[in-house]
C-alpha cells in the first residue's frame, strides 16, 4: 500500500493563497486564449450592398469592369467607411458577376458613396451609355458579426 508522503488539502493560509493564486491565474489563461480564438468584429453591424450584375455578353462584362476600376479606386481613396469594395466574376457564367459592398453604416453608402458614383458617371457616362444596359439587382444586408471578415 502506498501512501502520500503529502496531503493534497491546503491546511496552512501559505498554501490555501498559492491554490487560490494559482486557479485564479489558470482562469485568466483559458480566458485569453477563449478570446484569441473568438472572432472579432472589425465593425459591429456593417452595412452590406450585394449588386447582382447580368451583362448582354462577356465583352460587355469586362468592358464594364474597366471602368469600374476608376470608380474602384475613388472609393478606395476617398471613402474611409467602404470597408469592401469588389468586383467578383461568376465561376459559371461569363456574363454574371456581383459587386460587394461594405460599409460602417447605411449612411455611409447612401451619402459619401453616391457622391463618388455620380463623379464616376459624369465623367465615364458616355463610355457606360456605349456599353449598353445591365440588369443589376440591389440587395441589402446587415452583418450579424457570426463568423470573420478578415484574420
Amino acid at each position: 500500500l502506498y501512501i502520500m508522503p503529502f496531503c493534497p488539502i491546503p491546511h496552512t493560509q501559505r498554501d490555501q493563497i498559492w491554490l487560490l493564486a494559482g486557479i485564479g491565474i489558470g482562469y485568466a489563461v483559458v480566458s485569453l486564449l477563449r478570446r484569441r480564438t473568438r472572432p472579432r468584429a472589425a465593425c459591429p453591424a456593417a452595412h452590406v450592398l450585394l449588386v447582382n450584375a447580368q451583362f448582354s455578353t462577356a465583352r460587355q462584362k469586362e468592358e464594364w469592369k474597366l471602368l469600374w476600376s476608376h470608380v474602384a479606386s475613388d472609393v478606395y481613396a476617398n471613402e474611409p467607411n467602404c470597408l469592401s469594395y469588389e468586383f467578383c466574376d461568376s465561376t459559371t457564367d461569363p456574363t454574371r458577376a456581383i459587386i460587394y459592398e461594405r460599409y460602417v453604416s447605411r449612411s455611409d453608402l447612401d451619402g459619401a458613396h453616391q457622391l463618388s458614383l455620380q463623379k464616376w458617371k459624369e465623367k465615364y457616362g458616355k463610355q457606360l451609355d456605349a456599353l449598353g444596359d445591365v440588369q443589376s439587382q440591389l440587395v441589402h444586408y446587415s452583418e450579424s458579426n457570426i463568423g470573420h471578415m478578415d484574420r
